[in-house]
């Protein structure tokens, strides 16, 4: 078990070590709510979070690159495009997919 201060208690994730420094970098991948005030977090630690972060990154520089946009703003620059119907069919049957992820 897991306990955070008077916070909370869940299910470890199986990740057993002596010291958090251990895991590396940890990556908060997706969250649900399991049922009213509890969520379920989906991560990924050490190499799989580093492969994790580079393919995200990656993603969202293909994405600026089609929308000839910064990364910085393309979520917003795509959000904005699809709203007012300026890609084209095809550009966006290609990249809804992938930033839906």
């Amino acid at each position: 078990m897991i306990r955070i201060g008077n916070h909370d208690t869940q299910a470890c994730g199986g990740t057993h070590h002596d010291s958090t420094g251990q895991i590396g970098e940890l990556r908060i991948i997706r969250s649900s709510q399991v049922q009213d005030g509890v969520e379920r977090l989906q991560i990924v630690a050490g190499d799989t979070a580093r492969e994790h972060a580079r393919e995200q990154e990656r993603l969202l520089n293909e994405s600026s690159e089609v929308l000839g946009v910064s990364p910085r703003t393309s979520p917003m620059q795509y959000s904005g495009s699809l709203n007012s119907g300026n890609l084209s069919k095809r550009e966006s049957s290609l990249w809804r997919p992938r930033l839906s992820d």
